[in-house]
């Protein structure tokens, strides 16, 4: 394996609002988180979805090349995403498809693995930064909310770094 060096934390949080034009959103999570497996820190790592629109948006995620984890497959990512105390260097900057491989998963085509997970383990390493194409995901009642588990997520991992909002409403 390759050495990597991480020069402070970017977890890039992503709120989709309501609103959002879909197509759009889409397209530009997974073009970030696909980007060079992910390896760039300003890669959307934690995407909080208005649950107004969440059905349509996974969906078109996953017309766009979104996997997402079932329990089974979280409970071996869970296993294999540390090795030694720190993030698996078998698994730095690899594609998703060679990742979800190490999870017996077959699949071909797939850009970015979603992790879906509620909020209530806040210091869950999927809602950290990863340098690989895995997001967490997390449905969200309102604005409001998604603003709230933004700031908590930034000041807890990313401070000062990168996050953004897909809106059409000007407010």
């Amino acid at each position: 394996t390759k050495p990597y060096l991480v020069f402070g934390t970017g977890n890039a949080v992503i709120i989709v609002e309501s609103s959002a034009d879909i197509n759009l959103t889409t397209n530009s999570i997974i073009e970030s988180k696909s980007f060079d497996n992910s390896t760039s820190c300003s890669s959307d790592s934690v995407i909080l979805i208005d649950k107004k629109i969440y059905k349509k948006v996974i969906s078109k995620f996953k017309d766009k090349g979104l996997f997402i984890l079932n329990k089974k497959q979280k409970a071996k990512l869970d296993q294999i995403f540390f090795k030694r105390g720190t993030l698996n260097p078998m698994l730095i900057a690899k594609s998703a498809n060679y990742i979800l491989h190490k999870l017996d998963v077959k699949a071909d085509d797939v850009k970015v693995i979603g992790y879906e997970i509620d909020f209530k383990n806040f210091n869950h390493y999927i809602l950290l930064e990863k340098l690989l194409p895995i997001s967490a995901i997390i449905k969200v009642d309102n604005s409001e909310e998604s603003i709230e588990l933004a700031n908590k997520l930034i000041n807890n991992s990313g401070k000062g770094h990168s996050c953004g909002i897909f809106s059409k409403n000007k407010k």
